[in-house]
């Protein structure tokens, strides 16, 4: 007769291996069960759905341009780092830029912008954080 890998007292580590999941996922199911009632049915997760378009914040070339041309204006010319807090009012100003601060660090993100630090132990905000000043 053929040994067990498990022996069949160990029913939760039996699951986890048949199952490939870990012996704690298996005991949240088996306490999830035995708290429905006899009418109610074990529910699966539900289908994961694609988020909304409007709330996508892809923006095309020219609008990038620009917030690439506001940034270098705050260095060149008013002498400032900038930051989201002021990027943001100037930027809905020129772009009508209708999200908020998270939106415009995903799409400075996108742009390959990055905090770095300079030699006098300062943070710039660069595009290419492999060109350092």
């Amino acid at each position: 007769m053929k040994s067990l890998k498990v022996p069949l007292p160990q029913a939760m580590k039996r699951a986890s291996q048949a199952t490939g999941d870990s012996k704690f996922t298996i005991r949240k199911i088996r306490i999830e069960v035995s708290v429905l009632d006899e009418t109610e049915v074990l529910r699966t997760p539900g289908k994961h759905r694609r988020r909304p378009s409007h709330r996508n914040c892809e923006r095309d070339d020219f609008d990038k341009c620009v917030i690439r041309q506001t940034i270098k204006d705050f260095y060149i010319h008013q002498k400032k780092v900038p930051s989201l807090r002021k990027l943001l009012p100037l930027l809905t100003e020129k772009l009508c830029f209708q999200w908020k601060k998270e939106s415009l660090r995903k799409v400075m993100h996108s742009m390959n912008f990055r905090w770095k630090k300079c030699t006098n132990k300062r943070k710039i905000f660069i595009e290419r954080p492999d060109v350092v000043f």
